[in-house]
C-alpha cells in the first residue's frame, strides 16, 4: 500500500488503454462528492444465465445493470479498510468496487464509453488496432498546414 497519504486513490486496467481524460476527472469529481465511483455503460446486450456453460436456462433483466469499467476512484483510508476486511473474510471481489460495496455502501456511477473496452482476447486487439489506424488518419487529417511563408511558397 501507499506509504504516502492520498485522500483518493483511483485504480486503473492496463487493459483500457482507450479511456478519455474527461472521464478520469468526472470519476474524480464523482468520488470526492460520495467517496467513490467508477466508469461504468449500462448493459445493451440480452444477458443469459447458464448454469453448465452450454445451455441458456434464463434471462438477466438487464435494467438497472451496468458493465463496470476503470477507472474506480476511491477514499483511500476507506478502500484499504475495505480490502483488508475482504482479506480477512476471504472475500476474493472481482474488482476493488466489489469490496468497498459488501464493506462499506453504493459506489458512484460515472457513465463511461463503450470505446473504453478492456483488451483481453485476440478480437479486442483487432478492435483497437483498428481505433488506433482511425484516430491517426482523423488526427492526420486535422493536422493544420504551416504558414504559407513556411512551406516554400512564394
Amino acid at each position: 500500500w501507499c506509504h504516502f497519504s492520498l485522500p483518493l486513490v483511483a485504480v486503473h486496467d492496463a487493459a483500457r488503454p482507450f479511456v478519455e481524460a474527461a472521464a478520469i476527472d468526472a470519476c474524480v469529481a464523482a468520488a470526492s462528492k460520495d467517496g467513490a465511483a467508477l466508469l461504468a455503460i449500462p448493459a445493451r446486450d440480452t444477458l443469459k444465465v447458464s448454469s453448465d456453460g452450454v445451455r441458456a436456462s434464463s434471462t438477466l433483466d438487464r435494467n438497472g445493470v451496468w458493465a463496470a469499467q476503470t477507472p474506480q476512484v476511491f477514499d483511500q483510508k476507506r478502500l484499504r479498510a475495505s480490502l483488508e476486511r475482504a482479506a480477512r473474510d476471504h472475500f476474493e471481489p472481482t474488482d476493488e468496487a466489489g469490496a468497498w460495496e459488501r464493506y462499506v455502501g453504493p459506489v458512484a456511477l460515472v457513465t463511461g464509453s463503450a470505446l473504453n473496452f478492456k483488451i483481453t482476447a485476440p478480437e479486442d486487439l483487432e478492435l483497437a488496432r483498428a481505433l488506433c489506424a482511425q484516430r491517426a488518419v482523423s488526427a492526420a487529417s486535422k493536422t493544420p498546414l504551416p504558414p504559407l511563408g513556411d512551406r516554400g511558397d512564394a
